[in-house]
């Protein structure tokens, strides 16, 4: 992570820029206070969209302070994806040809076991060991 640089100025835009490792991430949002808004932006990666992705950013901001409340990153696929017991969300986009769809690519959902007799599936979401 770098440091964050934060531009305020009157009748300017209010922003902030830092990386997630080595790439640049743009989360954006022009109407703080008004969640879910009309203005909905893509999370862009080195200056691309990625698309089926939606920013919203919670705050306040009453030109003296500003306050961060949330940032969501709402995420669709493009497509389906059927994951087999034991393996992960990563692993069956790769095998499809596919990059990994999940976003900021530093977690993923592996499918651990299904329940036929509740009609259950366990999912593990979280860094996993590549053993």
């Amino acid at each position: 992570m770098s440091n964050i640089l934060f531009q305020d100025y009157a009748g300017g835009i209010h922003s902030a820029t830092f990386y997630l490792g080595a790439e640049k991430v743009e989360l954006r949002e022009d109407n703080i206070p008004s969640i879910g808004g009309s203005n909905e932006y893509n999370v862009r990666l080195n200056s691309e969209d990625i698309d089926g992705t939606i920013v919203r950013i919670g705050g306040r901001d009453n030109n003296v302070t500003f306050t961060l409340n949330s940032i969501d990153v709402y995420m669709t696929a493009k497509d389906d994806y059927y994951v087999e017991q034991l393996s992960t969300m990563s692993r069956t986009a790769q095998n499809a040809g596919e990059e990994n769809p999940l976003f900021p690519w530093s977690w993923d959902i592996r499918f651990t076991r299904y329940d036929l007799a509740t009609k259950t599936g366990v999912l593990d979401i979280g860094k996993f060991c590549s053993s």
